[in-house]
């Protein structure tokens, strides 16, 4: 991983390498690795609404949802602008459904 974020070193493509490991872990299930790599996202880029929805996702599909509930509370304070990532509108919806 590090060999890759040396090589590609954009913004956009940092994300979108630690949306692809994140989504390769949870494939694999080693939900804490992607969990890692979901939280390292956030941490890299805070105000990028797809990561947010991504992680909120899933945390509902790993049955967290308080998790999720304090992820969106967090999101909703970053000042991310997540009005048309359809990732966060499926999130919001999922976590209305209750």
């Amino acid at each position: 991983m590090q060999k890759i974020q040396k090589e590609y070193k954009e913004d956009r493509e940092q994300r979108r390498i630690l949306l692809l490991l994140a989504a390769n872990a949870e494939l694999q299930k080693e939900w804490k690795r992607a969990a890692v790599y979901y939280e390292q996202l956030l941490l890299y880029a805070p105000e990028y609404a797809e990561g947010y929805g991504k992680y909120g996702l899933f945390l509902l599909r790993r049955g967290q949802r308080s998790s999720s509930r304090k992820l969106l509370a967090l999101y909703k304070t970053s000042g991310a602008d997540g009005t048309d990532c359809q990732s966060v509108k499926i999130w919001e919806t999922q976590l209305e459904i209750d």
